[in-house]
């Protein structure tokens, strides 16, 4: 009596796994995008799909899409883009433990348990000003922001974590912060001071930095 008790769980899982390799994760993932500004229109786009809408707005994004391009666009800015991938969820470690390396290897072929970002923020930067101090008032505090941000974000990983992992966590934002400054750089001298109307009423004098 004592081996059927025991092996009646066993049997049970095995069917259970056996019957499904891949167990609750699905393929999917309701993602919100927005932008800064808002009432930006984007194209999102990955494999095989498609969707041009305007910001805030709520999608489902399917997995095997991945990798996928949000483009944003603004009268007045330049174009903001982000990039988005998948990432295993904790569904798949019920798979090891449940379905083996076989519910490991259907989740991979079929990005079952990969998950894209809930929310996602699109920035967009001014490229069009009245003048050079408005220019580069907009754009120190851009670079401001960013440093701000980032000196939090070390500072706290130096009060919440070990030495050793503060210091590879900090590695990667002062990588990150040398990225997104040299960004701000070239979108500054991309960006252009429109005079007020000289000459014949209606026409501009455009001067690009």
């Amino acid at each position: 009596m004592r081996k059927v008790i025991t092996t009646i769980p066993f049997l049970l899982c095995f069917a259970i796994c056996s019957g499904c390799a891949t167990i609750v994760s699905d393929k999917e993932t309701f993602t919100q995008i927005d932008s800064f500004p808002s009432k930006a229109e984007c194209v999102v786009e990955g494999k095989n799909y498609k969707q041009i809408i305007t910001t805030p707005a709520n999608l489902t994004l399917p997995a095997k899409a991945a990798p996928i391009a949000i483009s944003c666009n603004i009268d007045g800015y330049h174009t903001g883009i982000e990039r988005i991938d998948t990432k295993m969820d904790g569904w798949t470690f019920g798979n090891i433990l449940f379905g083996g390396v076989i519910g490991v290897i259907v989740d991979a072929s079929t990005k079952a348990g990969h998950k894209f970002p809930e929310n996602v923020v699109v920035t967009l930067y001014r490229k069009t000003f009245t003048t050079q101090e408005e220019l580069d008032a907009w754009y120190d505090k851009q670079e401001k922001d960013i440093n701000d941000k980032i000196d939090v974000q070390i500072s706290e990983n130096k009060t919440k974590s070990d030495t050793e992992t503060a210091e590879k966590k900090n590695k990667k934002l002062e990588v990150l912060r040398e990225e997104q400054l040299e960004k701000v750089k070239n979108l500054r001298s991309s960006s252009a001071v429109i005079t007020p109307p000289v000459g014949p009423k209606g026409q501009e004098k455009t001067i690009v930095k």
